[in-house]
């Protein structure tokens, strides 16, 4: 769970890595996609091989562009479905600390005492 936790985080961190190169690539992309239909929208499989970026865990990532398609590191592992338990909790909390909605790590919510249908949620 730890490994997959760590895998998740270098993803988000890696596809969030840019440079001058990637960003001409892009402009270029997007230049083209402009002049396609929303249709033509690639779906293509390429597999790519980060395994200096994970420097020896062991896991797998996919990715994905509108404009390019999928890009799957480790493809056979990505094959097996694992249960994500926990572990949108991290991104739920990226996305609050972005927003504003958490002041920090150390932010607190209370529970409104709102009773749910399942009783696992109470």
């Amino acid at each position: 769970m730890k490994k997959f936790a760590l895998i998740f985080i270098l993803c988000l961190t890696f596809s969030g890595c840019r440079t001058g190169q990637d960003t001409e690539v892009t402009t270029t992309a997007v230049e083209e996609d402009q002049s396609q239909s929303q249709e033509a929208v690639s779906d293509a499989l390429e597999v790519v091989d980060y395994s200096q970026q994970f420097k020896g865990v062991d896991g797998c990532a996919v990715f994905y562009s509108p404009l390019r398609g999928y890009y799957v590191y480790n493809e056979e592992e990505c094959s097996i479905r694992y249960s994500p338990n926990s572990t949108f909790k991290i991104v739920a909390t990226l996305e609050g600390l972005r927003c504003g909605v958490l002041e920090s790590e150390q932010t607190l919510m209370n529970y409104s005492g709102a009773k749910y249908p399942i009783e696992a949620w109470n």
